[in-house]
């Protein structure tokens, strides 16, 4: 299993040992990982696990949900956690961690969502559009992308 790789485009070079593998990051499935590494891992799965249960039960108060609303809630965050980790874990940067909810747009949405005027509507919604303008301003299209083009832009004012 490969916890991360460093790849030729990336820049980085990472020493190989004689069969000509990196020794920095590569676990085999059967392999133990380090104390260290294992530990790190195990921390990163704590938080992310405790924020899967604290984060949906806070909202709930914050909110003034039902306990039907902050069940669902509750359901939501750990499917949509589950299909993330396993999405990252198989597809994107195959890294062997769990992904929960974010501290960043948890309080953006106690904080839209408890608004006199606020609320989930409100808060998810503002969340939505804020992930479509991410998406726009990161993912490249066809090689086109909102940080290339304002490198092109700098270039051109020099």
């Amino acid at each position: 299993m490969t916890i991360a790789s460093t790849t030729a485009d990336s820049g980085v070079a990472a020493p190989a040992d004689s069969a000509g593998r990196s020794e920095i990051f590569d676990v085999g499935i059967h392999e133990r990982l380090p104390l260290g590494q294992a530990l790190m891992l195990g921390f990163q799965n704590i938080f992310g696990m405790i924020g899967m249960f604290v984060f949906p039960g806070i909202t709930g108060q914050v909110l003034h949900l039902s306990v039907e609303q902050t069940a669902h809630l509750y359901g939501m965050t750990f499917l949509v956690s589950g299909f993330v980790t396993a999405c990252q874990s198989v597809l994107i940067l195959k890294l062997p961690i769990v992904h929960g909810p974010y501290v960043g747009s948890f309080t953006a949405l106690l904080a839209l969502g408890a608004l006199p005027d606020g609320g989930l509507g409100l808060a998810f919604g503002s969340c939505f559009v804020a992930c479509i303008i991410w998406f726009l301003l990161t993912v490249p299209i066809r090689g086109w992308s909102f940080r290339r083009t304002l490198r092109a832009l700098s270039a051109q004012a020099r």
